[in-house]
């Protein structure tokens, strides 16, 4: 978390100058992690998935000036969700390389909502919270028409904070962390990587500080696949639970398989099958192996259920599989969190 101008860039790892124009690139890793990163790494370290500019105003309209990079060749700019509290207020674009100024007022019905209307509520109706994911956002300005403005209170957000760690399908923003994070009242802090889940030791340094986090979650396996051996990936998921746990003695982590993807459900199986096999094997070994009581193990297949949550290249989440995801690992890590 970091603060600037009175707005709290939640999952932000570095507030990034950048000039002409003039503004602050919101990376979900700091730079000294990015530059240990693999070339996708750094991309998918600098993109700001899952950020969210949070504050609270009494203004009846504010501007908030940003621009948007694209770190990925497939990628055309960034998408943008607000909030006010729980409430989804209104969907943006911007197109990479461009500038919007977005006119944030909040709607008239809010106001006229009894307490009832927000008894199971996670944030405060009052705080805004500009979601974006898709490209590098970089802040350059905000007014509020001379109104105070303030980052949010511990009390107006969930107090349960989660570090989620793994491949592109945890990058995903919003994905099935996201959604389990709803039914447990968390608030995520997401790091996944795109293609870059390798367990460096600066990113296991890193994530162990990077934020007040109370459990962490580690999917890992998929992106190591044919790339290093069964032993070399053993090292690498010790190294980073041995990182987090420098850091915090205590606190819950949880191991995720793979999650199922096509080479498991070939009719004829083939080395990727092997391989997902073994390095689910490793990961059950490492917790099994362990003496500490509070790493813990969730199989993937207890996650993604289904195949048809899958979708065309049979390996990452469908939006419906997304969903189907995040209501099945809620349940499992409220038996962890929760006993």
């Amino acid at each position: 978390m970091q603060i600037r101008d009175q707005i709290e860039f939640h999952n932000v790892g570095e507030l990034a100058p950048v000039a002409h124009p003039n503004g602050l690139a919101l990376y979900r890793y700091s730079g000294e992690a990015i530059s240990h990163l693999s070339t996708l790494g750094q991309h998918a370290g600098a993109c700001s998935d899952g950020v969210e500019l949070r504050f609270v105003t009494g203004a009846n309209w504010v501007n908030l000036t940003l621009s948007a990079r694209s770190p990925y060749p497939w990628s055309n700019g960034a998408n943008v969700n607000i909030f006010r509290g729980d409430i989804l207020v209104a969907d943006a674009f911007i197109a990479d390389g461009a500038t919007r100024t977005l006119k944030l007022s909040a709607p008239p019905l809010l106001s006229q909502m009894g307490p009832r209307a927000f008894e199971d509520r996670l944030f405060v109706p009052d705080l805004w919270r500009v979601s974006v994911s898709g490209a590098t956002i970089i802040y350059h300005d905000i007014t509020t028409g001379g109104q105070p403005i303030r980052p949010p209170r511990p009390d107006e957000k969930p107090g349960l904070r989660w570090l989620a760690y793994g491949s592109s399908i945890t990058n995903s923003a919003p994905g099935y962390v996201h959604h389990a994070a709803r039914h447990i009242r968390a608030d995520v802090y997401n790091k996944g990587l795109c293609g870059a889940c390798i367990c460096e030791p600066e990113t296991g340094r890193f994530l162990a500080s990077c934020e007040d986090w109370d459990f962490a979650t580690l999917e890992l396996g998929v992106n190591m696949r044919g790339s290093v051996s069964n032993e070399e990936f053993e090292q690498r998921a010790r190294g980073i639970v041995s990182e987090l746990r420098k850091h915090s003695p205590s606190k819950p982590i949880v191991l995720i398989t793979i999650f199922p993807t096509s080479d498991d459900f070939l009719a004829t199986p083939d080395r990727m099958t092997e391989i997902n096999d073994a390095f689910r094997g490793v990961l059950r070994r490492i917790h099994a192996a362990s003496s500490d009581p509070n790493l813990y193990l969730i199989e993937g297949d207890r996650i993604l259920t289904s195949y048809a949550g899958l979708s065309a290249d049979l390996i990452h989440p469908s939006p419906d599989g997304h969903q189907l995801m995040g209501h099945n690992l809620a349940s499992c890590l409220r038996a962890i969190l929760n006993p």
